[in-house]
């Protein structure tokens, strides 16, 4: 009997193991998944940000031009 419990607690120590492996291998996971999140949130607002400079480059340009138009 003692070597069945025995063989029983080994065994269940093994899976144990392979859980709490586990749970370390989600929670790592988890953290390089907020860590890209983070990081295409960033390259979302510098884009963003890169874009609307574009844009009023271009306004500002468009506007430039057709005020020396009226002033010809």
């Amino acid at each position: 009997l003692d070597a069945i419990i025995n063989s029983n607690n080994k065994i269940i120590d093994e899976f144990m193991m392979k859980r709490n492996k586990k749970i370390d291998e989600l929670v790592q996971k988890s953290k390089e998944h907020k860590m890209f999140n983070k990081l295409e949130e960033h390259h979302l607002e510098r884009f963003v940000k890169v874009q609307n400079n574009t844009e009023l480059k271009d306004l500002d340009e468009i506007a430039i031009q057709k005020f020396t138009r009226i002033k010809k």
